[in-house]
């Protein structure tokens, strides 16, 4: 494109393709940038990758030479303040339930509002057991083992340079279902053998008259 916007100086860096209306030929490119500090540019081959560094608007001028034939083409850019001041990080889902401890490991995606930033994630149980559950960071997947039933909570930290962000992740364990031994089977044989106590006086008083 001739014309480029960043939102913000940390955003991350663009590339153009360059060519030429010489197809076959060979251009070399070379690229300055006005004003020079703010926007670096920078070209492999046919491709200029652009780095800015601070807010502003600025003009790229792209020199193209082929043999002793040179052409010029300029790109417009525009580089915005930072629009977000405050670190957040997410986790989706936020709530897990196991049935049981033997329960399947679930995973659960961090993320984060600065969107392309590198961030670090850690993991901890902040409330219930540590020894109730088993947590694996991988890159911005969080994956939950459970070992024990209860409830508790996961506390995520993010970090990005000097900032950090926290959320938390609620778990509920259950036990597996139980059956009872005294079941309704157990009441009706209760109840048989209450009626046999009951009738059998009635039966011998009927054989003495």
């Amino acid at each position: 494109p001739s014309t480029l916007t960043f939102v913000s100086p940390a955003a991350p860096d663009q590339e153009v393709t360059l060519s030429s209306n010489f197809l076959g030929a060979t251009v070399t490119y070379s690229a300055t940038v006005s004003p020079a500090t703010g926007l670096t540019a920078s070209i492999s081959g046919s491709t200029l990758t652009l780095t800015p560094s601070a807010a502003g608007s600025y003009t790229v001028t792209v020199t193209g030479t082929n043999g002793t034939r040179t052409a010029t083409a300029t790109i417009n850019v525009t580089v915005g303040t930072a629009p977000v001041t405050t670190f957040t990080i997410t986790a989706d889902p936020s709530t897990l339930t196991f049935v049981s401890p033997a329960a399947p490991d679930q995973e659960v995606t961090l993320g984060s509002n600065f969107l392309g930033a590198t961030v670090a994630y850690t993991a901890a149980v902040t409330t219930g057991s540590e020894d109730g559950l088993a947590l694996d960071v991988n890159g911005d997947t969080l994956t939950v083992d459970a070992l024990a039933a209860g409830s508790y909570t996961i506390t995520v930290t993010g970090t990005n340079g000097e900032r950090t962000a926290t959320t938390t992740i609620e778990v509920t364990v259950g036990v597996p279902g139980r059956v009872s031994s005294s079941g309704g089977g157990g009441c009706d044989a209760g109840f048989g053998a209450l009626a046999l106590v009951l009738a059998a006086p009635f039966f011998l008083r009927r054989r003495r008259s």
